[in-house]
């Protein structure tokens, strides 16, 4: 029960954020995952699943520190890299 919970908390925190992206979107922006380890491997699951779910063509993009080979092998410190960080 700690994550609904905790999820529930942060509901308001979540709903500014998607209502900020479509705002920002409807204006011509687009959404781009940043991330690390899991969390950007998370993101770029989640982007990769946007055009074939959603149909939202160019809109959302991802990015892993330590790059494409980050999604398979894991590079630690890839994030604290000016060079592999993006």
């Amino acid at each position: 029960k700690t994550v609904p919970l905790a999820v529930e908390k942060v509901i308001p925190n979540i709903e500014k954020v998607v209502d900020t992206v479509v705002e920002r979107v409807n204006k011509g922006g687009r959404l781009l995952y940043i991330g690390a380890g899991t969390s950007g491997r998370l993101g770029v699951v989640d982007a990769s699943e946007c055009l074939p779910t959603f149909g939202v063509g160019d809109l959302v993009f991802a990015c892993i520190a330590g790059g494409d080979s980050a999604l398979r092998n894991p590079i630690e410190s890839a994030e604290d890299s000016e060079m592999q960080a993006w």
